[in-house]
């Protein structure tokens, strides 16, 4: 997923708003940006 990755942070930091407001049933009010942790795993 390293080829995509880069590509798709840039499209939802640059689309964050319109990303929120098509994922939330609701009006979006503000959006901030959190840390992102790369440390998780599925099992």
């Amino acid at each position: 997923m390293s080829e995509t990755d880069n590509p798709l942070k840039l499209l939802i930091t640059e689309f964050a708003e319109a990303f929120a407001a098509w994922l939330l049933p609701q009006p979006i009010q503000w959006i901030r940006s959190l840390p992102y942790a790369a440390t998780c795993s599925l099992k």
